[in-house]
């Protein structure tokens, strides 16, 4: 199959979004540890030696929620430099960002986001390693992918699609259970429930609409019989 020039030029354009995406997570500024950054880098240290979710850096009960010290201790059994961590799952959700811009707006504005978010990020905030914010960065970019493909594809949803979306939210409210967070996912998933208020409407409307044309349908063939018989 051989491709046209327009189809070499959007991969090589894409290919450079990638490639300036993977600049700009090596640039960002960083902060190697924080307090808060040291207390998630023990307890995610703790739960992937099998010691359990136990304080040892502040010998504290106060614990803070385990959805990221969990994130990170998964990361941790592959590479336990929380500066990787912490790049990894920035360009991660740079990638997904530039799926769901690439779902909603056409190729020209999909580029031209893709460029614009990173910069802003660059210019605007300084990230701790391994802290709580790259969490959040990378599920709720996942959930927001999940949500416009959903409401893309129209009717056609799967029940895996419900799933990951309820494993999202679940996931974002263990990294940090905030007032402000939960009101931004009630955005998206009031879209969803109310896209599925209206197709539900809809089917049942289809499966009436089906039951009386059948119907009709039975009382035709039943007078058809009924007219046959009285002719014979």
């Amino acid at each position: 199959m051989k491709l046209s020039t327009k189809d070499l030029t959007k991969a090589a354009i894409y290919i450079s979004v990638f490639l300036f995406l993977l600049f700009i997570t090596i640039k960002l500024p960083m902060i190697n540890t924080s307090p808060d950054s040291r207390l998630y880098i023990g307890l995610a240290k703790n739960i992937a030696e099998g010691t359990g979710y136990v304080d040892n850096i502040r010998d504290s009960n106060v614990l803070p929620p385990i959805g990221h010290p969990l994130l990170v201790s998964a990361f941790f059994k592959i590479n336990d430099n929380p500066i990787v961590f912490t790049r990894f799952f920035i360009f991660l959700s740079f990638i997904i960002l530039m799926l769901t811009i690439k779902t909603v707006f056409p190729f020209k504005w999909t580029v031209v986001i893709s460029f614009a978010i990173p910069l802003i990020l660059w210019k605007q905030k300084i990230w701790i390693a391994a802290g709580v914010e790259s969490s959040l960065f990378f599920v709720n970019s996942l959930l927001v992918l999940t949500v416009v493909s959903m409401i893309s594809s129209g009717r056609e949803k799967k029940i895996y699609n419900y799933l990951i979306l309820g494993i999202l939210i679940f996931f974002s409210l263990i990294i940090r259970p905030i007032l402000w967070s939960g009101m931004l996912l009630a955005i998206p998933i009031s879209l969803v429930v109310l896209l599925n208020i209206r197709d539900l409407q809809l089917n049942k409307k289809y499966c009436l609409s089906m039951k009386l044309r059948n119907l009709v349908q039975e009382l035709g063939i039943n007078e058809d019989k009924r007219s046959k018989r009285s002719s014979d």
